[in-house]
């Protein structure tokens, strides 16, 4: 059909980009072996949709589960049934318990009624890694934060030119 398909290829750079440098951050934290947990919410294409074709949250599961890393999740949407390697809490303060790091991977509306110093409390250690650049920064307080582009005044994580490095302003 002729058409230019370097949007969609521009995309799906971005995606996996986005992968390595969570990954990345991980490492950096220290976060790399069964003696941690990250929690993920949102394991679905976006929030409100039971859809998980090529999630993006699923695959990132994926790989910090080749770390090693214990994982626990939280969507409303998501049914056991549609992966069965990942654990999938129903009460996402259940989810967060002992976690050291909280990963928001898509727009689920629940968030906002999410009581985040229940949250805070419940974790080990207070980080949190906005994929979509949603939570709001006064509803965290206590949490480092950290965002992909600095939208809601985190972290802002970017890579080098080369794309093989992570820095965190």
């Amino acid at each position: 059909h002729n058409i230019n398909d370097r949007l969609l290829q521009s995309i799906c750079e971005i995606n996996d980009l986005r992968i390595q440098h969570v990954l990345h951050l991980l490492m950096r934290f220290g976060i790399t072996g069964s003696d941690n947990k990250v929690t993920l919410f949102g394991l679905t294409f976006k929030g409100g949709s039971d859809d998980c074709r090529e999630s993006q949250a699923i695959r990132l599961a994926n790989e910090i589960k080749k770390l090693g890393v214990k994982i626990s999740c939280y969507d409303p949407y998501f049914s056991n049934t549609m992966a069965t390697s990942i654990g999938v809490c129903e009460d996402p303060y259940e989810a967060v318990l002992e976690s050291e790091c909280l990963i928001v991977l898509n727009d689920m509306k629940s968030l906002s009624k999410l009581d985040f110093s229940r949250i805070a409390a419940s974790m080990k250690i207070q980080r949190l890694i906005d994929c979509k650049n949603i939570i709001d920064r006064k509803t965290i307080d206590g949490f480092e934060y950290f965002s992909f582009g600095n939208y809601m005044g985190g972290k802002s994580i970017t890579a080098n030119s080369s794309n093989s490095l992570l820095s965190i302003d």
